[in-house]
């Protein structure tokens, strides 16, 4: 197979569940945003937020927040323990929220793997962030009104001792000639 330094990135980022407390220098967390904002999106019409979440207090709410709503699993933490989190919403009326949302996180995911941070990619914390419940804590992330919560990414140093990604399954490619 062809292999470069993307390539190889790609290949070996793995969601990972164990974080360092240590703070992520911000301007890592600059260019790792920067990435996200560089994403592909419908009609280039760019209609997304990024909260960048390194606040203890905040943090450790949606993580309990969460939890809460997943039936209070003991032991689960939604947040994994990350030291930051970087919540990606998109405007209401955005027929492709979800296509471009995920676009920016994966850009993110990468580019924080290529300057040496783990991510996990989330979705769970919308039982929280999108209830009535989590109207504050939006509130709390700079959200914009007219926006909803789209998915999130998870970062901070890995404390995961297994740096291998999962397998992936290579029966999922037809090729059409």
């Amino acid at each position: 197979m062809v292999t470069n330094e993307v390539l190889n990135t790609i290949l070996s980022r793995k969601g990972v569940k164990q974080y360092k407390s240590n703070p992520v220098p911000r301007e890592l967390l600059e260019a790792i945003v920067a990435a996200g904002i560089a994403a592909p999106n419908a009609f280039n019409r760019q209609a997304w937020h990024f909260s960048v979440i390194t606040n203890k207090t905040l943090l450790e709410e949606i993580d309990a927040e969460t939890n809460h709503r997943l039936g209070d699993e003991e032991g689960y933490h939604s947040l994994y323990g990350a030291p930051v989190l970087i919540v990606i919403s998109s405007a209401r009326d955005n027929n492709f929220a979800k296509q471009d949302c995920s676009a920016a996180n994966e850009n993110m995911a990468l580019a924080a793997k290529s300057l040496g941070l783990a991510s996990r990619y989330l979705d769970v914390p919308n039982l929280y962030t999108n209830t009535p419940e989590g109207a504050g804590c939006k509130e709390m992330c700079g959200i914009p009104k007219d926006y909803d919560t789209v998915c999130f990414l998870c970062l901070g140093y890995s404390d995961d001792i297994s740096e291998q990604p999962t397998p992936k399954r290579g029966d999922v490619v037809n090729y059409v000639d």
